[in-house]
């Protein structure tokens, strides 16, 4: 890979993502300047000229910070600004390195389910980083879990099934209870470990 390949993905990665913010923040009715005034109020201006360099091309470095605060202001993911576009179509995530954009939402939040053809990782994650993405998943799909259990339990209720949906109910408790000592556990080890 060359130094010339490598400058043309990252000019056509700021071309992306300016396209991806003009494409927004026209889709919100909201002009430059209310962009600008909106990452304001979130305590990181981003000015108009800013915004109309960066969307227009002129502009051809966005720092990490200004990602966040606009994609906020916009109220859309800032992957959805990195990858800009249709799920199904392909994205250069490196030089010379292109994939379907669910592929590289998948590759960007180490979850693999957005993934059609790949299968799901069974293995746990080698970095604590990782592992603590898993269990944090894991602990919300639990804890949806459990507030439809109480629901279900509130509105349907009945003697017969009682003793069912309290064992649930009980045993999806349970499982956040392990799942918050995991995150616990992984959290100090990766503290200790810096």
């Amino acid at each position: 890979m060359t130094q010339i390949a490598g400058e043309r993905w990252a000019k056509d990665l700021h071309k992306r993502i300016g396209e991806s913010i003009r494409q927004a923040r026209a889709g919100r009715g909201m002009s430059a300047q209310q962009l600008a005034d909106k990452t304001a109020s979130l305590g990181y201006p981003v000015s108009r000229s800013q915004i109309a360099n960066y969307e227009s091309g002129r502009k051809q470095s966005l720092d990490i910070a200004e990602l966040l605060v606009i994609a906020a202001a916009l109220d859309v993911p800032p992957v959805s600004l990195l990858l800009g576009g249709h799920p199904d179509r392909d994205v250069e995530v490196l030089p010379g390195q292109t994939m379907q954009t669910t592929a590289a939402l998948a590759r960007f939040s180490g979850d693999d389910s957005y993934e059609s053809n790949t299968i799901a990782r069974e293995s746990i994650p080698a970095s604590p980083p990782a592992l603590l993405l898993v269990l944090v998943r894991e602990r919300a799909g639990a804890e949806r879990e459990l507030a439809a259990a109480k629901a279900v339990f509130e509105l349907l209720g009945e003697p017969d099934d009682d003793a069912r949906q309290i064992a649930h109910i009980a045993e999806l408790t349970k499982r956040i209870e392990r799942i918050n000592q995991m995150l616990q556990a992984t959290a100090d080890e990766w503290s200790s470990d810096e």
